[in-house]
């Protein structure tokens, strides 16, 4: 009865436990997302620069798909490049429309197909790009599960021998500031990396945002069927004006995943 007793209360703990990790991690995707949709178009945080090496992997004539594509900053790049065939999505309306309107005031040329979409349900056939690029976009992904959701839809619209770009934020525990974020990130309950973007002037949280490890983003494509085919560490720039670790991946599809 004693024994009966104890392993009845380790389950009950078991299951508040579980339970409070699965309403943290909704919490963190809802808030995550709802900071995001508040930005308005160019005000959209964005500081990363294409990494020429993706022009190794890349042709004009490409099905190419910017996931979390903002004000449409990559896709005016790639346009005035010769790229034809660019799409996008975003939760963010804001920057869809000003990608809109930009593309009919500067007459780009091109088929757009731009998008109102959460990256865990990309409303695109399966095997139907042939490449997508992600650009400081993971680091607005704080949750583990929602990153394997967004991984594996990737992975579904990807052609066979796809293309995956990733531009992303590196965890920099050097600069004291940044070691200082993650710990506090820590303490309330987020995974290590994950911290609250606070707006200096007012004091209001802005966003939720995640900095990455190598073993993190290889462990993430390696269970989705990627092989990694170049992978850059290099000093980048934050919104901020900050430099920091920044991670430059090109990853192949070499399997459906899960």
């Amino acid at each position: 009865m004693f024994t009966f007793s104890i392993n009845m209360q380790i389950n009950l703990n078991s299951l508040q436990y579980n339970r409070n990790l699965f309403f943290t991690s909704l919490k963190n995707i809802q808030q995550s997302s709802k900071d995001w949709d508040k930005f308005y178009a160019t005000n959209i945080p964005s500081s990363l620069e294409l990494h020429p090496v993706i022009f190794s992997y890349i042709n004009p004539d490409d099905k190419i798909l910017d996931v979390g594509m903002g004000f449409g900053k990559t896709i005016f790049d790639l346009s005035k490049k010769g790229f034809r065939y660019l799409s996008g999505v975003d939760t963010n309306q804001s920057g869809i429309d000003f990608a809109e309107e930009a593309i009919k005031k500067f007459k780009l040329k091109g088929q757009f197909n731009l998008k109102n979409a959460n990256a865990q349900n990309l409303p695109f056939k399966n095997k139907s790009q042939n490449a997508v690029i992600t650009q400081a976009f993971w680091t607005t992904i704080v949750d583990s599960n929602a990153r394997n959701d967004v991984i594996r839809e990737i992975n579904r619209v990807l052609k066979n021998n796809g293309i995956l770009y990733i531009a992303d934020f590196g965890q920099t525990p050097q600069i004291p500031k940044y070691k200082n974020r993650y710990e506090i990130g820590k303490i309330k309950g987020y995974d290590f990396g994950t911290f609250e973007v606070i707006n200096e002037k007012t004091g209001e949280l802005e966003y939720l945002a995640h900095h990455y490890t190598k073993s993190e983003f290889s462990k993430l494509l390696a269970d989705a069927g990627f092989k990694i085919e170049n992978y850059l560490i290099k000093p980048v720039q934050t919104r901020s004006g900050n430099t920091i670790n920044g991670h430059i991946i090109v990853a192949r599809k070499v399997a459906d995943c899960c």
